[in-house]
């Protein structure tokens, strides 16, 4: 008798996922996720007939075949919403599953479909007859037989030509690190891998471990705080860079491996600096222009000046290209690239995301593909909410390439947030830093002299207090939106919702009715807004006109004036450029007026009396503003960070560096005494002056902080590079 097979398929490819219906097993991109029985059987039933309603009946007897389950019509909701949420997929903007109301749903996404049998052709039904007998001469069958090769050839080298290569993916994952600390900028020699990892004090330290996991161990140098920029082509030396309180105000040294004195490279601080792949030559940033240098920091030339500070520059495995990422105060970070010799300037990527929000990038040791980090498609838009991807660098002659980046997906790490990559010196593999980001808000304990938890339950910095002290205003970590509540964390309420960026501290009107903020918008410069504290839509009250942007709005004690300064352009004053000052904008005329004498401050804050403004110059000192005297004083002296004023204005409160480590003081007003209030290096702290080590003040005055719980670890991935 004739022998059939099933021709139903057992894998149905939709979107970039797969469904195995023998494994029971759903993939994205090659990848399993983790889908609880009744979810997938679920969508099992929805895709056994796509296109067409599945009603809420049938879902019941196919989920619950005994009928004894009572909470049906919760469970079945709690299905839909598990699985909607494995697919990244909505009700209210559905991609695969659509919701019929009253009836039940239907997957309306494509679907295809193999037979893993058909993959090596159909079956054909056995005859039982036996073999006809040829009518054709051996010379007629060598002849067929040739045609028919050269056809199947033909119709092959089509199929390879218009197929194209596939896109590249994840594969799997291994966990190098399971600690959790802070670790950065990943480089590897092939044997080994390095990076930066986060102390005590708040500072960074070059670490190290074995490309095949184990202990993490300190690379030994005489700096207190120090961090890596590249590892040479040869593995013989790091170059890292030392620094005190600010990391861009550091020297650059060349360190030998496995031990040795380190070597300065004199005449600049070759910020990002990174070896050519001969090792002949760096690259690095100064200020807004790109140079290179040889290997000793001699014969140094410029190849570009941009809008922005040229930031991370990677050779291209040849050395005729250098990319680079150029990042600018509106919140937009770009890929460029230029040849060797200063020639063909021209960003990457142009239209593809738009704003553009790609940086940090580097090429697979072959040069075929170019992987970049990007927050494309993802509700925060910053640095700080980055994914992987890769573009396709070199065509083939037999097949087509597509040269638009595909994701590389990382959802099976658990993680949300990719710091670094680095592909391993043979291509195989690719080394990440990934982590969730969280901060703890904590309150200084005068009587146990240790900070506290304060306001639990929220991932937020930059907080502020209305004047009574009922209210809270602060910006969430996770979407930079901002939000209000009581103290006590009730009443919360969303204010701003992206793809607005409100990641600036807000400030309260004098009767806690209004808070005005900074903020930007896709390719707009930052602009303060006013909104009520019920929520509504913000008002826009300055046009963002000047410098980078307008920042740090503060209101005058009878809430009829606004304070406000500007963000210099690419986060520094170049020469030639008009400096910036702080401004005050009358509220009923919307008259603007710069403060007399505040060229080149920023960062304002009224004092709650309304009798001083202080102000600071771009990583320089602390200058206050008596309104009544029209005269400007030197207050305080870097290093300082997130100064505020005590609600009766006769203090100001600011983070510090003291014999390396970060410090909370304190100022009185009158004769300018300063006090250390407490230590800040058990607080996990990152860095200086930046959103992770916010400080402020509390309704009762004492100090607040940021305790960083951040977790953040080594994933070592096998990934298939077509």
């Amino acid at each position: 008798m004739p022998q059939t097979v099933d021709s139903r398929p057992t894998v149905l490819h939709f979107g970039e996922f797969e469904l195995d219906f023998c494994r029971q097993e759903l993939r994205r991109q090659g990848v399993s996720l983790a889908l609880q029985e009744k979810p997938l059987q679920l969508l099992l039933a929805l895709l056994e007939d796509p296109g067409h309603v599945v009603t809420r009946e049938d879902l019941y007897k196919r989920l619950w075949p005994d009928h004894t389950f009572v909470g049906f019509e919760d469970g079945l909701n709690t299905a839909i919403r598990k699985l909607r949420q494995c697919l990244g997929d909505s009700a209210e903007a559905p991609r695969f599953i659509e919701t019929i109301p009253k009836r039940g749903y239907r997957f309306i996404a494509p679907v295809n479909g193999c037979n893993s049998d058909s993959l090596g052709g159909a079956r054909q039904p056995l005859n039982s007859a036996g073999a006809a007998t040829s009518s054709f001469t051996i010379g007629k069958r060598v002849t067929l037989a040739f045609g028919i090769l050269i056809i199947g050839i033909g119709f092959l080298a089509i199929y390879w030509r218009f197929a194209g290569v596939p896109p590249p993916r994840v594969l799997r994952y291994t966990q190098l690190t399971t600690d959790g600390q802070f670790k950065s900028d990943l480089f590897t020699d092939g044997n080994r891998l390095y990076f930066n990892l986060a102390t005590k004090s708040g500072g960074l330290t070059p670490a190290q471990m074995s490309a095949a996991g184990g202990q993490m161990s300190p690379v030994q140098v005489a700096f207190q705080s120090a961090y890596i920029t590249d590892v040479s082509p040869d593995g013989s030396s790091l170059l890292i860079h030392s620094y005190t309180s600010n990391p861009e105000d550091s020297e650059a040294y060349v360190l030998p491996l496995p031990a040795g004195a380190p070597r300065r490279l004199s005449g600049s601080a070759f910020l990002d600096a990174k070896w050519s792949p001969d090792g002949q030559w760096i690259a690095y940033n100064e200020g807004t222009d790109l140079y290179v240098a040889r290997s000793d920091g001699s014969a140094s030339r410029r190849l570009a000046t941009m809008p922005g500070p040229p930031l991370q520059p990677r050779w291209s495995p040849d050395g005729k290209r250098l990319r680079f990422f150029v990042w600018n105060e509106i919140g937009g970070h770009s890929l460029w690239q230029v040849q060797i010799d200063g020639s063909q300037l021209q960003q990457v990527l142009p239209g593809w995301n738009n704003p553009p929000a790609e940086c940090c990038g580097q090429w697979t040791p072959d040069g075929r593909y170019f992987i970049f980090h990007s927050s494309r498609g993802n509700v925060r838009a910053d640095m700080a909410s980055i994914n992987l991807w890769a573009v396709r660098e070199k065509d083939e002659y037999f097949r087509k390439v597509n040269h638009t980046p595909a994701a590389l997906t990382l959802t099976s790490t658990g993680t949300t947030q990719i710091l670094s990559a680095a592909p391993s010196r043979d291509g195989k593999r690719l080394f990440v830093i990934s982590g969730n980001e969280r901060y703890e808000l904590v309150r200084y304990d005068k009587s146990s002299r240790d900070f506290l938890p304060y306001l639990p339950g929220v991932n937020g910095t930059k907080y502020r207090f209305s004047r009574d002290g009922l209210w809270v205003a602060y910006v969430s970590i996770a979407d930079n939106t901002l939000w209000r509540s009581r103290v006590d964390g009730t009443e919360r309420l969303q204010l701003t919702f992206p793809p607005m960026m409100a990641n600036r501290v807000p400030s309260w009107s004098p009767d806690g009715s209004q808070i005005a903020f900074a903020a930007s918008t896709p390719g707009r410069s930052s602009r303060i807004f006013r909104i009520s504290r019920d929520g509504g839509t913000p008002e826009q009250i300055t046009e963002g006109k000047h410098g980078g942007g307008d920042i740090t709005p503060s209101w005058s004690s009878d809430g009829k004036i606004l304070a406000f300064g500007e963000l210099p352009n690419s986060g520094e004053v170049p020469a030639g450029n008009p400096p910036v000052y702080v401004w005050l904008l009358d509220l009923q005329t919307r008259k603007l007026t710069a403060l007399p004498g505040s060229a080149g401050l920023t960062g304002t804050g009224w004092s709650p009396d309304g009798r001083y403004i202080i102000a600071s110059m771009l990583k320089g000192s602390m200058f206050l503003f008596d309104l009544a005297t029209h005269k400007w004083t030197e207050m305080i002296k870097p290093p300082i960070e997130w100064y505020a004023w005590s609600r009766d204005s006769k203090y100001i409160q600011f983070g510090s560096i003291v014999k390396g480590e970060p410090v909370l003081k304190r100022m009185r007003v009158s004769d300018r005494k300063i006090i250390i209030v407490a230590s800040l290096k058990n607080l996990s702290r990152v860095g200086f002056n930046s959103y992770n080590t916010w400080l402020g003040i509390a309704p009762d005055d004492s100090p607040l902080a940021l305790r960083d719980i951040s977790s953040y670890d080594i994933y070592a991935l096998d990934w298939d590079l077509p």
